[in-house]
């Protein structure tokens, strides 16, 4: 697997979280944590909509304005698999400045 979030983003601006993957997923999530803000995101896309690039290119994506709080902010993905069996990535952050 392999995850994209922009390393650095403005306060308040636009970003785009990436979960690329190499399998079949049934779905894509997130979780974001850190200082002011927490997010769970149970839908990343794969349909060239929210943020997606391209469809049907395996990567999952989820266009979303960024915390308005600097600090350094916590991703993990999930993927969930046909079996419903999920796999996690290993934990990123970005820093909002």
């Amino acid at each position: 697997m392999q995850v994209l979030p922009s390393p650095k983003v403005a306060k308040g601006a636009m970003m785009t979280l990436v979960c690329k993957t190499d399998i079949d997923v049934k779905q894509v999530a997130a979780e974001i944590a850190g200082q002011d803000w927490n997010a769970a995101l149970p839908n990343l896309y794969d349909d060239g909509s929210h943020g997606d690039s391209a469809a049907n290119d395996k990567a999952y994506s989820l266009a979303l304005t960024a915390p308005t709080v600097s600090g350094t902010y916590r991703v993990k993905f999930y993927r969930v698999l046909p079996d419903q069996n999920e796999l996690e990535s290993q934990l990123l952050t970005f820093e909002v400045q």
